[in-house]
């Protein structure tokens, strides 16, 4: 009996150390991160305060916590420990196929590097051109072979630093995995702030970043509007807090209507409430006069997937954006949170465009509070799923559907991360001619 319950022990304490082993092998990977949580830091691309400095958004920096919207400040970057190797030569790849391989295993340092030095140069060339987003790393170890890229205009996402290209497929689909890859950019928040204005985080999912998030209960829609739809919101609640585009399109589908209703909007930009009405979220308001029917169309298109729409800026016909403004994020957020959800997946989203036509992309918006959200990124980390891992079979999403309410359908969802759309006619017209 003694004998069997030593036994029992050598053998916990065998994988115990086995264990224990593993995770400090992996920690080793995890040195930038533990670093830079050392410092109280933040994970970000690195940003330069000098719009013209090349290195900006080559690697990952280690930032300072700051308020939204103040100017970063950088402790330190992965760039300086890339060009270090590079300098001692442990960074000297001799061919393409090299350079890849050891792209790769800088973007995903837990990859499996047996299985990777298998595969084929064309399969590695393959795996690297179907990427959506690139560092640009040192001129001596970065990869020459040529990026297929997905988007045929010029436009650039919102935020996004030099030194990456963020080429999201623009016909990806939602997913339904328990880890989904992401990229995210702006300023780091204080672990301070109003709960009332919480807003979640947004997120570019974009294969090629090598930064993970748990997925956790999601709700895939078409657009904020859609989103706040399959959320079960009256109409004349959204119209509340649709944002300044939202309301001018929607005053100008109202004239020479005759079913006109009044109510009291966010005007962000207002420095008082109009009379008889109330702050919303923090906001000031104003009221306005518009046609119910105007309203009910603008929204069974947004609801359809349209989020754009032509209208004449700057002496041309432009594609402008249609839907629910950022004053809307903070009811979005909120109340998606309050039904249970972790993040929301929107296909096709409009983006901030300074000028020329306004960009669609896929979106997502993780509701947790910022300070917690942003370390759930998940690169170097050794707990996080690899690579190549086996991806959920069961589907996660989950709609809460008034009968009247068009979904998203099923056969558009991805069981795999980042399929494009196979069926050419399931592409989703995203825009609303000039009318």
């Amino acid at each position: 009996m003694l004998i069997d319950v030593l036994l029992f022990l050598a053998v916990i304490m065998i994988l115990y150390l086995l264990w224990f082993g593993n995770v400090f092998r992996n920690r080793k990977d995890f040195e930038f991160k533990k670093k830079c949580q050392d410092k109280d830091g933040t994970l970000y691309w690195y940003k330069s305060d000098d719009i013209d400095d090349p290195n900006s958004g080559v690697l990952l920096g280690c930032q300072q916590r700051v308020d939204y919207g103040e100017n970063a400040k950088i402790l330190f970057s992965e760039l300086e420990h890339i060009k270090q190797k590079i300098r001692e030569g442990h960074y000297s790849p001799n061919n393409e196929r090299e350079r890849i391989l050891l792209y790769f295993e800088l973007v995903y340092p837990n990859i499996n590097k047996t299985k990777l030095h298998l595969l084929s140069t064309k399969n590695l060339i393959a795996m690297y051109q179907d990427l959506e987003f690139y560092y640009n790393l040192p001129k001596e170890i970065m990869p020459r072979t040529a990026i297929d890229v997905h988007r045929d205009d010029k436009s650039t996402f919102f935020r996004v630093p030099r030194g990456v290209l963020l080429d999201q497929d623009q016909q990806r689909l939602g997913i339904t995995t328990a880890y989904i890859e992401v990229a995210r950019f702006g300023g780091s928040n204080n672990l301070y702030r109003d709960p009332t204005q919480f807003t979640g985080t947004f997120y570019y999912p974009v294969k090629g970043s090598g930064l993970y998030i748990p997925l956790g209960k999601t709700l895939i829609a078409y657009n904020k509007v859609h989103a706040l739809k399959l959320l079960d919101t009256p109409n004349e609640d959204l119209v509340r807090v649709g944002g300044n585009s939202f309301k001018s399109f929607l005053l100008h589908d109202s004239k020479y209507k005759r079913d006109l209703v009044d109510t009291c909007i966010i005007n962000k930009h207002s420095k008082h409430s109009d009379k008889g009405c109330e702050t919303l979220f923090g906001y000031n308001t104003e009221r306005i006069r518009y046609s119910k029917s105007a309203l009910d169309r603008m929204i069974d298109e947004m609801v359809s997937g349209k989020c754009l729409r032509e209208d004449y800026r700057h002496g041309r016909l432009t594609k402008v954006y249609y839907g629910l403004g950022d004053s809307g994020d903070t009811f979005l957020a909120q109340l998606a949170r309050d039904r249970g959800y972790d993040t929301i997946q929107l296909l096709r989203e409009a983006q901030m465009s300074v000028e020329g036509d306004a960009v669609v992309g896929n979106e997502l918006i993780h509701l947790y509070e910022p300070s917690y959200s942003q370390t759930f990124l998940k690169r170097l980390d050794p707990f996080s799923r690899p690579f190549d891992v086996q991806y959920d079979t069961k589907p996660n999403f989950s709609y809460l559907l008034d009968k009247d309410i068009k979904s998203v359908k099923e056969s558009l969802i991805s069981y795999e991360v980042f399929d494009p759309y196979e069926d050419k006619s399931s592409l989703i017209d995203v825009l609303v001619k000039r009318r």
